[in-house]
């Protein structure tokens, strides 16, 4: 079992998901402190007030903005301060935005928007906390993804997909090929498009291969990535098709079961998933171990290529139906 943990910061941390993580965190560790981070720290700071006649002084908003490093250097200020000589010992990148879908036009401006935020700030904030994280003696890092980011990684060409499953891959590497694939989104004909949520799979599919990369980096810690799949949060807000969203306390309990259950014990470079359909009770919700990559169905598995490949992306009329089948 790891060792008790004490500390842990949640970006995003005052709605949605990130709110549901901040409970479970203050329900499962009795002797935990809890910085919630928000943008606006002014409802950070009502959330922790209403907390305190639950979980006493353990709630303290910080206000963090990923996207902007002097948000993040203050909010490591203030986490500092408040720990003393003590470490983070849990690090939940949980802030994010969905800015495509539902008949919504293409717009390169809103996927660089999501990039910024979705990969880029997450990448920011863990580099930013990583020296307090290494002190810890459980040096957990939980990362909020998608099946989405899976299911993009298998309709993207060979060529990309090597490039962002090769077991070298380090974050600068990583980082030009994501610049790379969003940038090629200007070009009308890009096969890309016909993703659907691309940029917001692009992010996701980032993430993963962050978790995957720092997992491999730092061995002594646990490093993995979670899927609450599709809830009822802000995020889904203008979603009009015909699937049920699970509750943000179903999907937000894969990291109950990642922190607290035998399931995570001692893992790290893992993609877990919460796994209940939507209306199943919280004490009954099972979460999985799942695979970073979807392939499309029929597709064997890839093996490392022994020379450069330049192989096509999947024809964009094919991508769609992949993707149901995925």
């Amino acid at each position: 079992m790891l060792p008790a943990m004490r500390s842990a910061l949640v970006s995003g941390g005052n709605r949605g998901i990130g709110l549901e993580v901040v409970k479970l965190i203050l329900e499962g560790s009795r002797e935990c402190r809890v910085f919630l981070g928000c943008r606006d720290l002014a409802s950070g700071q009502a959330l922790a007030q209403k907390f305190s006649a639950t979980y006493g002084s353990r709630v303290e908003a910080v206000q963090l903005d990923v996207t902007r490093q002097e948000s993040i250097d203050a909010c490591g200020v203030a986490c500092a301060k408040a720990l003393g000589d003590a470490p983070l010992d849990v690090l939940v990148n949980n802030a994010g935005i969905l800015l495509e879908g539902d008949g919504k036009p293409f717009s390169m401006e809103a996927a660089r928007d999501t990039m910024r935020v979705n990969f880029e700030g997450l990448v920011a904030l863990t580099q930013h906390f990583m020296p307090m994280l290494i002190r810890s003696p459980c040096g957990i890092i939980l990362s909020t993804s998608s099946g989405v980011g899976a299911r993009t990684l298998g309709l993207l060409s060979e060529a990309d997909r090597f490039a962002l499953t090769d077991a070298s891959l380090d974050v600068r590497r990583l980082s030009g090929v994501l610049s790379r694939l969003v940038d090629d989104l200007h070009r009308p004909d890009n096969p890309y498009h016909a993703i659907p949520t691309v940029a917001y799979g692009l992010s996701k599919l980032g993430v993963n291969c962050y978790t995957q990369v720092l997992a491999r980096q730092y061995t002594m810690m646990c490093i993995n990535a979670c899927s609450p799949g599709f809830c009822n949060t802000g995020m889904c807000a203008d979603y009009t098709g015909t699937r049920t969203p699970k509750s943000p306390i179903l999907g937000a309990s894969v990291f109950r079961q990642v922190l607290f259950t035998e399931l995570g014990f001692g893992r790290t470079g893992v993609f877990f998933k919460e796994n209940s359909k939507a209306g199943t009770p919280v004490d009954e919700a099972v979460s999985v171990v799942d695979p970073w990559i979807a392939l499309p169905q029929g597709e064997p598995s890839m093996t490392p290529p022994a020379v450069k490949l330049t192989a096509a992306p999947m024809s964009a009329a094919a991508i769609p139906t992949a993707l149901a089948m995925a």
